[in-house]
């Protein structure tokens, strides 16, 4: 199965816990969004938690759990664009990426090029917008 975008059913905020998640540390003062972009089969999402506004509107705060691990990937959009319902695209950088407020563990390292590949499948299913998203089709770039 893929990446898709959708509405987070209550049996999903049980099964990956998410009331937890969101009264974790730096999630107070967050409203935390009510969809994500999910690969079921493969238990990975990536969910937006935090954007920049007015003069930081580039920068994002993420929750990325792979296949159990909860990451927070902070991003900055480089560029990004495209047509209403045509092909569009988003040139990301990622600035951190934290796991229980830490770097992520060297026992994930190995698998490092593995975690980016599947964060990138993601980000480009998200289309710039998740459910809300107007583009057909998506590219994305992420600059490590």
């Amino acid at each position: 199965m893929a990446f898709v975008n959708e509405l987070i059913s209550e049996d999903d905020r049980k099964k990956y816990d998410l009331d937890k998640v969101e009264s974790g540390p730096g999630m107070r003062a967050k409203t935390p969004q009510r969809q994500w972009t999910i690969d079921h089969e493969r238990e990975i999402y990536l969910r937006v938690i935090k954007r920049g506004r007015e003069e930081y509107n580039y920068k994002s705060t993420w929750h990325f759990c792979w296949r159990g691990e909860l990451m927070t990937v902070c991003l900055e959009t480089l560029s990004a664009g495209g047509e209403r319902g045509g092909h569009g695209w988003s040139h990301y950088k990622l600035v951190d990426c934290y796991m229980k407020g830490f770097f992520v563990p060297d026992d994930l390292l190995d698998r490092r090029d593995e975690i980016i590949t599947d964060l990138r499948d993601a980000l480009t299913a998200y289309k710039g917008g998740g459910i809300h998203s107007t583009r057909k089709t998506s590219e994305t770039t992420l600059t490590i």
